[in-house]
Formats: structure tokens, sequence, C-alpha cells
């Protein structure tokens, strides 16, 4: 609902490359992204399938403990930015599948709020964009929160460096070449 709203509110949406992804591609996205993820980290291919049935199933009954303590370090650390984040549909998505996942090996409490402090960053262009994803998080937060007692209330995630503004697609900031930061492969 607030992808609809977000493209809704910006004028010339579809010059500046605005348009709202239906969740059942954004799942789709996610779920290929965390089983190519998985699978680049476990040099054993004949267990590739495997990391496939569980990211798909949700079922660690799959798994044999040595499986399971290898794939929820991998996804504990596993870091996701969208470089073009929007409303946060991507990030939405890939914390709910990571939370559903993690749940599934070990069970814990506020994993949605850990995989959000933890392992997601996103960046966009547009200001009100920036807005709606990191209203989308909150809300997220929000909703799962079980406290009956206001006491209890864990507060919200600061997401002022892990959610920015900015241009991810520049090449030089300041006369820095910045494709020198990361290791490009021809």
């Amino acid at each position: 609902m607030l992808g609809r709203i977000f493209e809704n509110l910006l004028e010339d949406n579809k010059d500046k490359g605005t348009y709202y992804t239906p969740k059942e591609i954004v799942e789709y996205m996610c779920r290929e992204s965390i089983i190519a993820y998985l699978q680049s980290h476990i040099s054993d291919k004949s267990k590739h399938e495997l990391v496939r049935e569980f990211v798909t199933t949700y079922d660690a009954n799959l798994l044999n403990d040595t499986q399971r303590d290898t794939l929820m370090r991998l996804l504990e650390s596993v870091k996701i930015c969208d470089p073009a984040i929007g409303s946060g549909a991507f990030p939405m998505g890939m914390i709910n599948i990571l939370s559903k996942l993690t749940l599934e090996i070990d069970l814990g409490d506020n994993v949605k709020r850990k995989i959000l402090e933890e392992n997601i960053y996103g960046v966009d262009i547009e200001k009100g964009a920036i807005d709606i994803a990191r209203l989308r998080f909150w809300l997220a937060m929000v909703v799962d929160d079980n406290s009956e007692d206001s006491s209890e209330v864990i507060p919200l995630p600061n997401l002022q460096f892990k959610i920015m503004q900015g241009n991810s697609l520049l090449e030089t900031y300041k006369g820095v070449d910045l494709r020198e930061l990361v290791e490009c492969t021809d």
C-alpha cells in the first residue's frame, strides 16, 4: 500500500523511474537473491538444491545441525543494500523472508528488528522515498511489537544512517574515484 501511495505522490513518476512492483515479484526477487547468496557461500554444490528447498519451504527439518549452524551464520552476516530503495519493497521483502528463515532455524525475539538494525541498508535520490521507506520499516516494527506493558516497549531503531538520501550512481565524489573503493572484475 505504501508503495502505491509513493508512486502516486511523485510528479512525473514514470519519467523518474518510479513504479510499483507487485508483491509476488518482490517475493520472487528476494527469495532468489537469498538462495544465490547462500549457495555462493556453500562450496559443496551437491547441497545447493537443499538450500533452495529450505528457502522455498521454510522447513528446517531438511537440515542437520551442522547445516543449520552454517545457514544461521550466513543469514546473520548477510548485508543487503538497495541502491534505489523507493518505498522499501525489496528490503522489506528481504526482512520478511530472512526473519522466517531465521525463526525456522533458531527461535528468537525481535528478529525483524535485529535484521533491520544489522543487515539492511538503502539509498534513494528522492527524499520522499526515504521518508516512506523509513515509515514502512517503523510500522513493521510496531506491528510486530508484542509488548502489552508500555514500559516494556523497545524504542524504534534509528534509521538515519541505514536508509539515506543520495545518488547511488555517482562514480566520483569531490574528485575521488569511487570505483576504486570496490573490487571490480571485468
